[in-house]
């Protein structure tokens, strides 16, 4: 409480507003939607976090309403964001122009902004001051430092340390993986029938009939020190194979040549063969759970819960992928994971791009989403078969508490 202007106001806390009595003026807090607050005519607007709002419907409305006031004021404060079609990235970069002398100032516009030059590492000390001119004040050096270093090691938290705390404009989606952290996990090659009677999670990715469909098949480890295991297996319809060798530039007849990827026959993929296939998987080895995206799913879901399969939901929503995506990026950059090396999910894993919602969740995402070129499959089915994993076995405790190490 600010022992000058209190007592000068009143506060109405259920109808969360402020009012100075000597002058009938109030403040209030207003949402983003901007359709409930015609008629206003405000003297003072404070926007915060403008890169959120999705138009600028609310600051229309707002300006609109101060031509009766002598001297009104919109004030904008926010970090950097990702939307760079939205209202605040067209804002700022109108003020960037001005200040490079590219769009002449005008008298009623002022702005300033903190952020990296180009060129800076934004890991370096040296440059963090930059976006943050209060640093040492308000801003504590060694909070910067451990945000900076949590996101130098973890790809998930670089968009969200660049905007919220370097002021850096970033893309909504974001590299993953990199082919060289991927590569490590690579292990000498092994096949499915060493794993048979192991435990494991599936992943199904059905995506649309015409185009690739994926399934992976994750293993705990079954002693200390192994890694997850990972197998995969990829569909494709036989008649455009042609085409999509064509369109996405990569080698389909081959990887089909050497059993990576298998045709079905005809211009769809025929589901018969991926039920088939699952239930061979569920004859040699032990699946925990099946997930599978609820999208063109439930006839062959029916027919897996009917022979027996434990079959699990996972909507392609950021609430539902985000804690499974963790959990795979952390198991593939600690090494705690294993693949065969197959050359389809090595493709694939260099599509993927992370895309994060305003609450920091994220899901794996094609780059311009709905594009030709790029496929993902493989590893939106691995995320939900080795994500679930290692969640499960996380929340359940160890393997060797309910049995023991074996010895053979």
């Amino acid at each position: 409480r600010n022992r000058i202007l209190s007592p000068r106001a009143k506060t109405y806390a259920s109808k969360q507003r402020i009012v100075i009595p000597e002058t009938a003026a109030l403040m209030r807090p207003l949402g983003r939607d901007s359709g409930t607050e015609d008629g206003l005519n405000p003297s003072f607007a404070l926007i915060d976090e403008y890169h959120a709002h999705p138009d600028a419907g609310l600051i229309d409305v707002l300006e609109s309403g101060m031509g009766s006031r002598s001297q009104p004021l919109t004030l904008i404060i926010t970090t950097a964001g990702t939307n760079h079609t939205g209202p605040c990235y067209e804002e700022h970069d109108r003020l960037k122009k001005m200040l490079e002398g590219s769009l002449p100032a005008v008298d009623h516009f002022f702005g300033v902004i903190y952020t990296l030059d180009e060129g800076d590492d934004w890991e370096n000390p040296r440059v963090w001051g930059k976006a943050n001119p209060n640093l040492g004040v308000s801003v504590r050096e060694d909070y910067l430092r451990e945000r900076i270093a949590l996101a130098a090691n973890n790809p998930t938290k670089v968009r969200d340390v660049q905007t919220k705390n370097l002021n850096i404009w970033r893309h909504s989606a974001m590299g993953w993986i990199t082919a060289e952290q991927w590569k490590k996990c690579a292990v000498p090659a092994y096949d499915e029938a060493e794993l048979a009677g192991r435990s494991c999670y599936g992943g199904m990715d059905l995506s649309s009939t015409q185009d690739i469909t994926a399934l992976a098949l994750t293993f705990p480890p079954g002693e200390p020190g192994e890694p997850y295991k990972n197998l995969y297996r990829f569909y494709i319809p036989e008649e455009l194979t042609a085409e999509k060798e064509f369109s996405d530039k990569v080698p389909y007849q081959a990887w089909i040549d050497q059993g990576l990827v298998f045709a079905t026959p005809g211009n769809v993929i025929d589901y018969d063969y991926i039920e088939a296939d699952i239930l061979a998987w569920a004859e040699r080895y032990r699946i925990e759970e099946f997930c599978y995206d609820p999208y063109h799913a439930q006839e062959i879901v029916n027919h897996m819960t009917d022979a027996g399969i434990n079959m699990i939901p996972i909507s392609q929503s950021y609430r539902m992928m985000s804690p499974l995506c963790g959990a795979y990026e952390q198991k593939t950059l600690s090494r705690q994971m294993a693949h065969n090396g197959n050359p389809v999910m090595n493709w694939m894993i260099a599509c993927v791009e992370l895309k994060s919602d305003r609450q920091g969740n994220v899901m794996p995402m094609k780059p311009r989403r709905g594009s030709s070129g790029k496929r993902i499959d493989g590893v939106v089915a691995n995320v939900m078969s080795l994500g679930r994993a290692a969640l499960k076995l996380s929340a359940g405790g160890s393997v060797y508490d309910e049995r023991g190490v074996l010895e053979v």
